[in-house]
């Protein structure tokens, strides 16, 4: 079972951040690195350091990353976190995750190397 930090380790990746040039906001994952571990514990087949790593570099890609309020950011955060671990959602968690669907379907999952397409269907299954 991996973690955020374990998956990074397993890959050979650090954590990216990338900077915002607006006052009171940040850059952030679209498709957050937690619902990316969610998908490959569901996996069976362990995919190679390579496979990991180019996982990694695919959702670390400006494809992948938006701009927003920090205090947004937070909330995206913890509605993810609520989704994972199948708490009742709080008010504004749909939106977030259906933003993240909706990014997911729309941009990303066609984008996402062949060799990758068992983890595609355990992060629509995560996704719902």
């Amino acid at each position: 079972m991996y973690t955020v930090d374990s998956l990074l380790e397993a890959a050979g990746k650090k954590r990216t951040k990338h900077a915002s040039n607006r006052a009171g906001h940040e850059m952030d994952h679209v498709v957050e690195l937690q619902l990316i571990v969610a998908a490959l514990n569901r996996l069976h087949a362990p995919y190679s350091k390579t496979q990991l790593g180019a996982l990694i570099d695919f959702f670390n890609d400006r494809h992948n990353m938006q701009e927003i309020p920090s205090g947004s950011n937070q909330s995206k955060g913890q509605a993810v976190r609520r989704l994972l671990s199948g708490q009742q959602s709080q008010a504004g968690d749909v939106q977030w995750i259906q933003g993240i669907r909706n990014h997911w379907h729309g941009q990303l999952e066609r984008k996402l190397p062949a060799d990758l397409a068992a983890f595609k269907g355990a992060l629509n299954a995560v996704l719902g």
